[in-house]
């Protein structure tokens, strides 16, 4: 399969030296002017949104099918990731003892603070933050989504940046926002002990977070 760069590194010139007729890019692909560079040379682009519940899954499935006419396949599809979510639901029913798993990874729903964040699309640092509640919100933000995004930002003391676009920040700023994103996530009380490990924490915080940490 032809290589055309790292998905947070794309090249046009590459690209459009394979003659596509439609593009798929995520959302947070990079560099942001691709879509445009794409987009002016005449190809079709279909961008889908950087979340993976299950319900967003099967949204692009369909929105994929529906570009490429394969609406049928999709059904089949859907049905199957249905059928298989049942048989884990009929597992997890039965489990005696239900341990609290962390996934550690590289997608927008994992709870890790990967401090060199590669992202370059212009997403306000709110809707960044907002990233971490992706594995809560069905359908939209709620305004409890909201508040907890921005409680996550006061947390990290960057709660000014609320409105900035992401790739404008310093390197620690961008680092304190993606801890946001993690503690968003994990903000909400459970019965159940949560941990998280920082690795040399205080490298980027500010003086009032290192005390606090």
């Amino acid at each position: 399969m032809p290589t055309v760069g790292a998905r947070n590194a794309l090249n046009a010139e590459g690209i459009l030296s394979l003659k596509p007729t439609l593009v798929i890019l995520g959302a947070d692909s990079a560099p942001p002017q691709i879509f445009e560079q794409l987009r002016s040379a005449g190809i079709a682009v279909l961008t889908l949104t950087p979340n993976y519940t299950i319900k967003t899954v099967k949204s692009k499935v369909s929105t994929i099918a529906k570009a490429v006419g394969a609406d049928a396949k999709a059904a089949e599809i859907n049905s199957s990731i249905d059928n298989e979510m049942n048989e884990v639901n009929k597992m997890l029913a039965n489990l005696e003892e239900k341990p609290k798993v962390m996934f550690v990874g590289r997608g927008p729903n994992m709870p890790n603070a990967t401090m060199d964040s590669s992202l370059n699309f212009q997403f306000s640092i709110l809707e960044v933050v907002l990233m971490g509640r992706a594995p809560y919100i069905n359908g939209a933000e709620t305004a409890k989504d909201y508040e907890i995004a921005r409680k996550a930002l006061a947390a990290v003391d960057e709660q000014k940046l609320e409105e900035r676009i992401y790739p404008t920040l310093s390197g620690g700023e961008r680092q304190r926002v993606q801890l946001a994103r993690v503690l968003a996530q994990i903000w909400e009380q459970i019965e159940t002990p949560r941990y998280l490990l920082l690795d040399e924490p205080t490298s980027i915080s500010t003086s009032r977070i290192s005390t606090a940490l």
